[in-house]
Parts: structure tokens; C-alpha cells; sequence
């Protein structure tokens, strides 16, 4: 009974590159899945919840070479468990690859409420590396700073305060259309010549392809802060569409195709 079993058994050969190959991406997976959960993921255990936010996006997307993109947006955001217009928010960004895995640009917002109008400009770049051939991890270092004016005299006694964000983030392609994707991002800041953490957003979401050139995302994030004044936790729920004037092929040609 032995020998015959043993003769229908048939044995499979795997080199020591795949073994390897397969216990890296194995280790590789868990790793980051528990990153995810454990990093990227806040902590509800001691969190209270002060407000339930809403923000929407609509936005244009323009590259005109391989190397630079440029982006135009416009966000309406609402407070008070989404029933009080809170501010807008018109944005302009520029991008430029310096090589496949890193990039940088610059940005500038002009944001308005009903309480105060302000200028923010930022700088920041970029890294990516795909760890596997559907899941990429990311990271994004960035300065910002706001200014209510533009006049000579305003700006002659402002003291600009830094907020400095360092973004984490992982996406998985869920199918050829659909990313899904996690982030956290931690905010610090300059004040009175001392630079302190007092902020912790942390997020995920899913963006849908569709038509080659509309992408739909939805995403929700909680925000929590602390070692300030006046902190408030609370999260908010996106809704994002993005439109690209005009799609590359693999050649590096316009798709005229609408």
C-alpha cells in the first residue's frame, strides 16, 4: 500500500531563489499589514470625538511632459456633523519627477470662511517603492506656512509659523480600476524658535478609474491633537473627482480618445 502511494506522489523541485523569494514577500505582507493596523491606524481607546466633518473635491489634472504634472482644485469642507459651511478652498499644485521613485513640487491654497481669509504655500517631496507588484509604500515630507495678507505692511511684521508633515502611506491595487490606500500623517510646528508635534491624521480610503481619465475617491480620516491650546479630535469623510485633461499611453503619446 506504501509503494503504491508513493509511486501517485509526484515531487516538486523549488530552487532556493524561489523559497527565498516566497518567504520575503510572505514576511514582507505580514510586516506591512501590521504596520497598517498598528501604525498607519489610530487609537480609539482614549479618543473623544468633538465633530464629524465633511469635504468635497473637484479637481483637473494636467501633465504637460512625462516629468511634470499640474493640478487645480476646488474643496468645499463643512463642520458641525456636517450641517455648517466651514471654509473653501482653491488650490494649484505643481509636481516634477526627478527620477522614477522620487519627486518634488510646490502648492498654493487660498482659503476663505465666513471667521478669515488666508494664503498657504507649501514645498515637498515625494518617495514611492513597490514592494510587491500590487502594493506600494510611499512616504511624503512637507513645510507649509499661512499667510492672512499679501500687503507690504502686513508682511513686514509677520512671523511666519512652519508646520512641517511627514506622510506615510500604503496603496494596494485592488483591480486594474480600483487602488485601495492607508496614510498617516504627522504634523509639527514652529513656534517661538521650538519645534513640537501637536497633530496625528490617519486615514484610508478607495479610488475608482473609470473612462481611462475620471477618478472617483472616497476616503475618511481621524484627526487628533494634542499639546495645544484648544485640541480637537475628529474625523472626516471625503469625497473627491478628478479629471485628467489628457491621458499618456505607454509610448509617452497623447490618448486623444475622450
Amino acid at each position: 500500500m506504501y509503494s503504491i502511494m508513493r509511486k501517485k506522489m509526484k515531487t516538486v523541485k523549488v530552487s532556493p531563489v524561489t523559497m527565498i523569494n516566497m518567504v520575503n514577500r510572505n514576511f514582507q505582507l505580514k510586516f506591512f499589514s501590521l504596520l497598517l493596523v498598528c501604525g498607519l491606524l489610530p487609537d480609539f481607546s482614549m479618543a473623544q470625538l468633538d465633530d464629524t466633518q465633511l469635504r468635497q473635491q473637484i479637481g483637473v489634472n494636467w501633465s504637460p511632459t512625462k516629468k511634470i504634472d499640474l493640478n487645480a482644485s476646488y474643496r468645499l469642507d463643512y463642520k458641525f456633523d456636517m450641517r455648517a459651511f466651514r471654509r473653501s478652498n482653491f488650490s494649484i499644485a505643481a509636481d516634477y519627477e526627478i527620477t522614477k521613485w522620487l519627486s518634488a513640487g510646490i502648492g498654493y491654497r487660498f482659503a476663505t470662511s465666513p471667521s478669515t481669509d488666508f494664503h498657504r504655500f507649501k514645498i515637498f517631496a515625494s518617495a514611492k517603492k513597490d514592494l510587491t507588484k500590487k502594493l506600494t509604500l510611499s512616504f511624503r515630507s512637507m513645510v507649509q506656512h499661512d499667510v492672512k495678507y499679501l500687503n507690504s505692511e502686513y508682511l513686514n511684521s509677520y512671523k511666519p509659523t512652519y508646520v512641517y508633515r511627514n506622510k506615510l502611506g500604503l496603496k494596494y491595487a485592488l483591480k486594474k480600476k480600483i487602488d485601495l490606500f492607508a496614510y498617516s500623517d504627522l504634523f509639527a510646528q514652529t513656534k517661538n524658535h521650538t519645534t513640537g508635534l501637536y497633530r496625528l491624521r490617519s486615514g484610508l480610503g478607495a479610488e475608482y478609474t473609470y473612462k481611462k481619465r475620471n477618478h472617483l475617491a472616497l476616503s475618511w480620516f481621524y484627526q487628533n491633537e494634542f499639546r495645544i491650546k484648544s485640541p480637537q479630535n475628529i474625523q472626516v469623510f471625503n469625497i473627491e473627482f478628478t479629471f485628467d485633461l489628457q491621458k499618456k499611453t505607454a509610448k509617452g503619446k497623447k490618448d486623444k480618445s475622450k
